[in-house]
C-alpha cells in the first residue's frame, strides 16, 4: 500500500507533500481545493480510502470549511475521523445553500457562467459523487435559482451545460445569508477577570476592530436592567460573536465557564458565526466544542494573536463596514 492510498480521503491520487516536524504529512487535495495533514502516530485504525463514502464526504467538507477559514494544514486525528463518523448528515437544502453560494463566490457576477462539476462544489455541498451534485443542481433548476446552457443530460461523459445564478436564485442566497448584514458590531464572550484585560485590551479589542468591527462587551457598557437579559440583547444586535474559553484553573482542570458556552449556543441558534479562542495554558475544551478550530494564544504574545484573530473574522465573517486594516499598517500610522 502506498503512502498516497494510506493518507488519500478518495480514489483519485491525492499529492503527499513533504513531513513536517518528523510525525505530520501534509496532503494537498483536489476535492477540497486546499490542503490538511495527517499525524503519522495517531494510529489511524484504517487508511482514509478505506472510510465510508459518507464519512469522507463530511470529512472533506470540514477540511474545505478549514481551509476557507484560513487554517491551511487542519489536522486530520483519528478523533476528527470519529467526530465526522458521528455527525449527522447535513441538510439536504443546507447543502444547495451551499453549492450555490461556493459557486458565487467564483463568478460574483449574476449570470456569470461555469462549469458545474468543480471538484470545490463536491466538497461545498457534503456530496459524495457526481450523481448528488447533478441531483442539487436539478432541484435549483427547478426552483428557478440557476439556468442551464442546454438541458442536463443523464450521463456526464457527454458533456455537461454550463450554469449561471439567475436573480431569483442571488435574491434567495441574499435572503438566506448571515444574520444582522447590516450590523458593525462583534460581541466578546469571555471571562471578565481582571487577568483578562490586557488580553482584551491589546488583542481582542483591537482585532475586531482591525476587521473592521466594533467591539462589545457586555461589562464595559452601561445598561439598565439585569446584565443576562443585556447579553442577549446585545448578541442579538451583534454580527458575530467570539467566545474566549480561557479561565481559572484548579487541580489542572479548567473552571468551565457556563456563561460563555451558553452565550456561544444561543449566538448559534440565531445563525450568527462564533469564533472560537483559548489561551494556550489551558487544559482541553469541552467535548462538545473539540471539533471546532479554536484560535489558541499565548499570554505573552498578544500582538500575534491580534494578527491572527482579525484574519479569522476576516476570513469567516468578511470585512466590516470600517473595512479590514492589518495590524502591520496600523503599526505602521
Amino acid at each position: 500500500m502506498t503512502r498516497e492510498e494510506v493518507y488519500s480521503l478518495w480514489p483519485n491520487p491525492e499529492d503527499a507533500g513533504p513531513k513536517d516536524s518528523g510525525v505530520l504529512t501534509n496532503v494537498r487535495s483536489v476535492r477540497a481545493g486546499g490542503t490538511y495533514s495527517i499525524d503519522r502516530d495517531q494510529a489511524l485504525r484504517k487508511p482514509l480510502g478505506d472510510l465510508n463514502r459518507d464519512v469522507a464526504a463530511r470529512l472533506t467538507t470540514w477540511i474545505y470549511d478549514q481551509n476557507r477559514a484560513g487554517i491551511e494544514f487542519p489536522l486530520v486525528t483519528f478523533e476528527q475521523v470519529q467526530n465526522a463518523t458521528d455527525a449527522r448528515p447535513m441538510r439536504v437544502m443546507r447543502r444547495l445553500e451551499r453549492l450555490l453560494d461556493a459557486f458565487r463566490r467564483g463568478r460574483p457576477l449574476v449570470g456569470q457562467r461555469g462549469n458545474m462539476q468543480s471538484d470545490n462544489l463536491l466538497a461545498a455541498s457534503e456530496s459524495r459523487d457526481w450523481n448528488e451534485l447533478r441531483a442539487l443542481w436539478m432541484h435549483a433548476h427547478g426552483q428557478g435559482y440557476v439556468g442551464f446552457t442546454f438541458e442536463m443530460p443523464e450521463d456526464a461523459s457527454k458533456g455537461l451545460p454550463e450554469v449561471w445564478i439567475k436573480l431569483k436564485g442571488a435574491d434567495w442566497l441574499e435572503r438566506l445569508d448571515d444574520v444582522n448584514p447590516e450590523s458593525q458590531q462583534g460581541f466578546v464572550a469571555m471571562w471578565f477577570d481582571a487577568s483578562m484585560n490586557d488580553a482584551f485590551g491589546e488583542a481582542f479589542a483591537p482585532a475586531i476592530e482591525d476587521a473592521g468591527f466594533k467591539p462589545m462587551r457586555v461589562d464595559r457598557h452601561e445598561y439598565e436592567g439585569k446584565i443576562d437579559d443585556e447579553v442577549i440583547a446585545q448578541i442579538r444586535r451583534s454580527r458575530f460573536v467570539v467566545v474566549d474559553l480561557t479561565s481559572a484553573i484548579k487541580d489542572n482542570e479548567a473552571i468551565v465557564r457556563g456563561s460563555v458556552y451558553y452565550e456561544a449556543g444561543f449566538a448559534g441558534g440565531l445563525g450568527l458565526p462564533v469564533i472560537w479562542t483559548a489561551a494556550k495554558d489551558m487544559p482541553e475544551a469541552h467535548f462538545d466544542v473539540r471539533q471546532f478550530n479554536i484560535l489558541q494564544w499565548d499570554r505573552d504574545n498578544l500582538p500575534d494573536l491580534r494578527t491572527r484573530l482579525a484574519r479569522r473574522i476576516s476570513a469567516v465573517v468578511g470585512d466590516g463596514p470600517h473595512g479590514y486594516r492589518p495590524p502591520e499598517e496600523d503599526k505602521e500610522d
